[in-house]
């Protein structure tokens, strides 16, 4: 007997029991054996559609290959059973996993329909809809799932969340009134309480909290300022976290206008952390009560508040867009008395904004739209604060020029010889066109002083600052500002933020006081990062006072062998300083420690004699192996010196703790001693003799001063480097590491060896880098950065097998996975570096020209003399000898063995491409789970109410495609795949069985590995890169490489005209200015080519006609052969006038130029291979080599730039003589 059709939906008990037992087997991750039940019960049940689903979402579990039969399954069974919203919802996770999530919205919607109580079908809806961006839907979803349930607090707060993400803030305000109300009305726990009952009438204290912080939020957003207020004076345990309820109020009454409320909350948040920048600026934009003028200060009677204008405060030297008043791409409305922009970003609370560095040319930035509007620095193509830094150090400062001078007896007669070589290089400015202008004349010209950046080009990321000088100060504002800062420096002492902040403002004798104060501190606390601390305020005047002020004290060292001593007579040689700051500022706070330890010291060691005749005798200080107990020893040296010796310390335990109560000559058994005290005292009689701790060390004076000393030669030479001074620089560093005295300060060679191994990596020569940071990483093993910055450095100069072996030291010991171990820990930049480097093998420019085809010769470098730790170097990787040629030159030998250990020679161009394709695809990947980590997010928001971070979640995970670190990865990836597609597709090859054995030894491969790097391979290189390209296309902030890339696709895809003049259409929006941008030339000159050597339907051509009038400003009905040509020609002929006008002597503008004609496969024309237009000196070390490439890959099929090449290499060679490239 048939049984009906209804009935297969139906289980008996027994089965029913089975499937149960199978959905706990699959909540334990049992997959194999919820399988057998499944398929016991289709044996009896075959077309039960429920069952059916499961098995097609067990064998997906299983094994993600079985797509095509878990999908056959789950289809099924919905044909079994259409009206079972648990078979939609098991289809929709099947899209889910696949991640086709248009797909899975579908069907869970479905399974929503067909029961609006399938929470798990509504939560994996909300979840799609806020990754699809599809809030409108996500409001009406959870609108309809609050009608049908219990209307709690959480319930109602997911509302006010929907509606946040709508930004419908009148709406949200109602919600918030409700749940105020519900929230007085229900019982809170504290958050050690009972976690199994998930009632939402019970919410937690801190669920509360988070809950009440967010609403705030909101209705600080949505401009309801004095509904803000009461809502924050009605909750007052949202005042425990101090430094946001302050920062809070603060901002309310900065949008109300109240500046003295706004800056009386603003300081208490900063006095919950004085190391706030965005605390600080805002504080100084509200500072109304200050006035410039001393007479207005020192006046407090009302009259004299009434008659201060704006203009005379403190605040009128900022300026903050606070009311958005400002407008994108206008000139910006300032007063003639601002001297510093803020950025907008100081007033984001939560700071979201911060954390993602995007491109610049879209978001509405203030200090841009200055540089481009009101310095007027469009007209030289310069639009950004990024791009005026590097515009304004094209042209290199003489680097003997900060050498004039440096041999003077004093400060003053310094700073007058400065004032007077300003002036004689500011008078040149009218023999010179403006882009011929170097920082010095730029500065004189703009009004404030620029930062001096000659080394490294600034990023565009670096555009989002949050305060930009505009300005100098005159001397009363300056007065104003240092007398300022001296009253918070003396309230918070041990801010680090107002010791460096006010040095901005500074002239020439103030910032050559306080900066020596600030060194000389750091220098007592043994920092050899001085060099990193200082380089955000290094202009060229302060360049050229910090090299004077530290050549007095190697000077005053190697002559005396004792400390420079400060200079006090400040006072005297600034008529505008004040007496005040002067009185209190008398000796340096970390030297008065230092005395006062050693007054304390030696008063232990003799008592007969005082504290000022030992200070002087012996002059020693104890200091502790570690931090920690170095800060603590000290300060109990501190308190000691106020009462007598005796009652002061402690008696010590066997453990080195020290036991309380010894006071007086009693102790009481009694007393409890301190905590980890093992033992007891057996006799109630204090201890006579105190013994000093086992772990303590006595530094002399003379060694202290050594280690004083090193600090200053640590600075020095980095600062050297930093202007390009690389002989001055070397030789400080080596004159350091060498004369070392004092045995206890071997320890600290290390960091001079790893400064030293920084400056050849800065200037082009990785090999000898590598070798310095080896020494470094193999003394601290343990030290992840220095391990990092030597992979780094290996991969660029192309040891990757080497690099990798180092990478596997900080990975799971357990797992010799190295690819698993990376992508579990996210470390993108290994991923990035090994990617580049098996890129750059092709060509290798540091290593490719002087590696030996036959492997028997040695690779050798030139650098620069060196006698230093030669034998250190040979303790570390066995890379080859040190040997010094006639000329005292040091050169560097690789072995043989090296190079075959690192595939230096048997290199397959095909496999290295592949190798680095696939570590760009882990790394994609991975930038793709970051993305969807809120689909896993969303449930613990729900559970902990933590809605706040969730929204700014999807704000991050929006723009993470928008991100410089994907922008690095995707680009490589499209630039590698359009090569592989012109060098045209190679069968993998194999190695040789000797080979094998040789490699056998050495490296022990992941098998796996292998495959998965060729599984890529499978498609069409261009296919691929457009998978990439689309995922930069969707993002809103896509730069002009990245359309540039885009063309470069296209045109090789196939002749569609249409989309490649919409091409250039999208770079045209982003770059209006002109249309001789350095990356969209080739591409009109290539356009107009091609169009002019190919047949264009009609309809086509009208509308490239119209795109091209619009491009090019020309007005034609239609374009034929004749006109092509000669538009292009015009065009090229516009670009070279441009280019010697405007930009004679960039290579990125040279590079393009040729481009030209290399992409049309025409000959180079000879005007531009003058050596006029080829000057490394206004181009940084990196354009160098980026150029330098250029040229070794194109001069096989353009032979007149083998020549080129040749005079571009010598006059590299001139610029950078450490630069092994060049060699």
């Amino acid at each position: 007997m048939k049984k009906d059709g209804n009935d297969n939906n139906k289980l008996p008990t027994k089965e029913m029991n089975n499937f149960r037992l199978m959905t706990q087997m699959i909540e334990l991750k049992k997959y194999k054996k919820a399988l057998k039940t499944c398929e016991q019960i289709l044996k009896k049940h075959p077309k039960n559609g429920e069952t059916l689903s499961v098995k097609g979402y067990l064998l997906n579990l299983i094994d993600e290959n079985n797509k095509e039969e878990a999908f056959k399954y789950a289809k099924e069974g919905i044909i079994n059973n259409l009206s079972s919203n648990f078979c939609w919802y098991l289809y929709g996770c099947l899209y889910k996993n696949y991640k086709n999530y248009e797909e899975a919205l579908k069907c869970y919607m479905k399974s929503i329909k067909l029961n609006k109580h399938d929470h798990k079908a509504i939560k994996e809806a909300s979840v799609i809809l806020l990754y699809l961006n599809k809030y409108e839907q996500f409001k009406d979803l959870r609108i309809d799932t609050y009608k049908e349930s219990a209307k709690g607090p959480k319930d109602k707060a997911l509302i006010i969340f929907a509606y946040h993400l709508l930004k419908q803030y009148e709406k949200c305000y109602h919600l918030i009134k409700q749940v105020e109300e519900d929230l007085s009305t229900i019982d809170v726990e504290n958050d050690q309480g009972d976690k199994t009952n998930n009632s939402n009438n019970i919410i937690t204290a801190n669920e509360k909290h988070q809950l009440l912080v967010y609403m705030s939020e909101i209705l600080l957003e949505g401009k309801m300022y004095k509904e803000c207020i009461q809502f924050l004076n009605k909750h007052k345990q949202l005042e425990n976290d101090k430094l946001w309820y302050n920062q809070m109020l603060g901002l309310i009454y900065l949008y109300e206008n109240d500046m003295s409320k706004a800056n009386k909350y603003f300081k208490e948040a900063f006095s919950v952390n004085s190391e706030n920048l965005n605390i600080l600026l805002l504080i100084l934009f509200t500072e109304k009560e200050i006035y410039i003028d001393e007479e207005k200060n020192a006046s407090n009677n009302k009259n004299g508040a009434l008659e201060g204008s704006d203009n005379a405060s403190l605040s009128s030297l900022f300026y903050l867009d606070y009311k958005d008043e400002h407008k994108m791409n206008e000139k910006v409305k300032i007063n003639e008395n601002v001297k510093v922009l803020l950025h907008e970003s100081i007033l984001d609370i939560y700071g979201s904004k911060k954390n993602l560095k995007l491109l610049s040319y879209i978001n509405k930035n203030i200090l841009n739209d200055y540089v481009c509007h009101n310095l007027e620095m469009k007209k030289y193509d310069v639009y950004t604060v990024s791009e005026l830094k590097n515009f304004t150090n094209i042209n290199p400062i003489n680097p003997e020029n900060f050498k004039k001078g440096i041999d003077e007896s004093s400060v003053d007669k310094f700073i007058e010889l400065l004032k007077e070589d300003i002036k004689k290089e500011c008078q040149n400015i009218s023999n010179n066109t403006a882009e011929n202008y170097n920082n010095i004349q730029w500065s004189n010209k703009i009004g404030f002083d620029l930062f001096y950046y000659p080394k490294k080009r600034v990023e565009k990321s670096m555009d989002i600052l949050y305060f930009y000088k505009i300005k100098n100060l005159n001397d009363k504002e300056e007065k104003c500002i240092e007398t300022y800062f001296t009253n918070l420096q003396n309230k918070y002492e041990n801010s680090n933020l107002l010791k460096i902040f006010p040095l901005y403002f500074y002239n020439e004798t103030k910032f050559s006081y306080y900066i020596e104060k600030l060194f000389r501190n750091l220098c007592f606390q043994k920092c050899f990062t001085i060099f990193n601390y200082i380089k955000p305020i290094l202009t060229y005047k302060n360049v050229k006072i910090l090299l004077f002020l530290l050549h007095k004290y190697i000077k005053n060292y190697d002559e005396t062998n004792k400390l420079c001593e400060f200079d006090n007579d400040y006072l005297s040689r600034d008529n505008n300083s004040n007496s005040y700051v002067i009185n209190n500022i008398e000796k340096n706070d970390f030297e008065k420690r230092e005395d006062s330890i050693n007054e304390t010291l030696n008063g232990h060691s003799d008592k007969n004699k005082t504290l000022e005749e030992g200070s002087r005798c012996n002059g020693t200080i104890e200091i502790n192996n570690n931090k920690s107990d170095e800060v603590e020893s000290e300060a109990n040296y501190m308190s000691n010196e106020k009462n007598k010796m005796k009652n002061m310390i402690g008696s010590s335990s066997s453990l080195g703790m020290y036991v309380e109560g010894m006071q007086n000559g009693n102790i009481d058994n009694k007393n409890k001693m301190t905590k980890g005290t093992t033992t007891q005292l057996k006799d109630k009689k204090p201890k006579e003799e105190i013994k000093p701790k086992l772990n303590k060390k006595i530094l002399t004076k003379e060694e202290r001063d050594e280690i004083f000393m090193l600090c200053i030669y640590s600075f020095i030479s980095q600062l050297y480097d930093y202007i390009n001074c690389v002989k001055d620089s070397l030789y400080f560093i080596d004159k350091c590491i060498n004369n070392i005295k004092h045995k206890i300060n071997e320890e600290f060679k290390y960091e001079l060896i790893f400064t030293k191994g920084l400056i050849y990596k800065r200037n082009g020569n990785y090999l000898m880098a590598f070798k310095y940071l080896d020494i470094c990483r193999n003394h601290n093993i343990g030290d992840r950065f220095i391990n990092s910055k030597t992979v780094k450095v290996g991969l660029k100069c192309g040891l990757i097998k080497y690099s990798r072996k180092m990478a596997t030291i900080f990975i799971n010991p357990l797992d010799n996975n190295f690819l698993k171990n990376i992508t579990d820990t996210q470390c993108f930049w290994i991923e990035y570096a090994l990617a580049l480097s098996y890129f750059n093998r092709h060509m290798n420019i540091h290593l490719n020209g002087s590696i030996s085809e036959q492997g028997e010769k040695l690779y050798q470098f030139k650098t620069g003399s060196s006698n230093d730790i030669s034998n250190d170097i040979s303790s570390a990787i066995n890379l080859g000898q040190v040997i010094s040629d006639e000329n005292g030159r040091e050169q560097v030998t690789l072995s043989s063995k090296v190079i075959a250990d690192n595939d230096l020679l048997s290199r397959n161009e095909h496999n290295d491409y592949s190798k680095s394709l696939f570590y760009l695809h882990l790394g994609h990947k991975q930038f793709i789970d970051i993305h969807e980590d809120h689909l896993c997010f969303y449930y613990y928001v729900l559970r902990k109410v933590l809605y706040r971070s969730y929204r700014h979640l999807l704000y991050m995970s929006s723009h993470i495609f928008s991100s410089r670190f994907y922008r690095r990865f995707g680009k490589l990836l499209i630039k590698i795949c359009i090569h592989m597609n012109d060098i045209g597709m190679k069968p993998k090859t194999e190695q040789s069985k000797n080979n094998k054995k040789k490699n056998k030894s050495n490296t022990t491969p992941n098998p796996t590995e292998d495959k998965e790097i060729y599984e890529h391979m499978k498609k069409d290189p261009l296919e691929n890169a457009m998978l990439y390209m689309n995922t930069f296309l969707s993002q809103p902030n896509a730069d002009i490489s990245v359309y540039a890339l885009n063309y470069e696709i296209e045109r090789r895809r196939g002749n569609d005209y249409v989309k490649l003049i919409n091409i250039i259409n999208e770079i045209k929006k982003l770059f209006p200015h002109h249309n001789y941008y350095y990356k969209l030339a080739p591409l009109i000159s290539h356009y107009l080519y091609s169009v002019s050597k190919d047949n264009v339907d009609d309809e086509k051509m009208k509308e490239i006609a119209k795109n091209l009038n619009t491009i090019l400003g020309l007005n034609y009905d239609t374009y034929n052969e004749e006109i092509l040509k000669k538009e292009r020609t015009n065009y090229i002929n516009n670009f070279m006038k441009f280019f010697n006008e405007n930009k004679k002597g960039d290579l990125r503008y040279l590079q393009s130029a040729f481009e030209i004609y290399t992409h049309c496969n025409e000959k180079i024309s000879n005007n531009i291979l003058l050596n006029e237009y080829m000057d490394p000196r206004k181009n940084k070390l990196g354009r160098c080599f980026k150029f330098f490439t250029f040229l070794l890959n194109n001069k096989k099929n353009h032979s007149e730039l083998s020549e080129a090449t040749n005079r571009f290499k010598e006059l590299c060679k001139e610029a950078y003589p450490l630069a092994t490239a060049f060699q």
